[in-house]
């Protein structure tokens, strides 16, 4: 029973210890389709809106109405809901951007 808990205690540990690595500022990530596309695109990115991601003292994370909490490495569920966002962590560990459940890409900028 001792070797059970001490199991769990190191998954709950291995999966909140980088946590605070994912807080930043995030940005959606559009491509241009062809030459309008990348008239529209210059005037969206001048503009694009950000939203920070911040880490509650629980391990999960906050950002607009929603608390997500942790369900494996670098992916997360809403809190009482079917929502996901998981993140990319280039070679290095760096987190370079967050996906939601729509497949919609965000690059972290900060």
């Amino acid at each position: 029973m001792a070797s059970v808990k001490s199991d769990a205690e190191s998954r709950h540990a291995q999966l909140t210890q980088d946590v605070t690595r994912l807080a930043g500022t995030y940005r959606a990530v559009w491509r241009p389709q062809g030459r309008r596309g990348i008239i529209a695109y210059v005037r969206w990115w001048l503009t694009a809106p950000s939203f920070s991601i911040r880490v509650d003292d629980d391990g999960s994370l906050i950002f607009g109405s929603g608390r997500f909490v942790q369900i494996e490495p670098l992916l997360f569920r809403r809190q009482n809901g079917r929502d996901y966002i998981a993140f990319c962590a280039g070679p290095d560990g760096t987190i370079t951007a967050m996906f939601n459940e729509s497949f919609t890409l965000f690059e972290r900028i900060k």
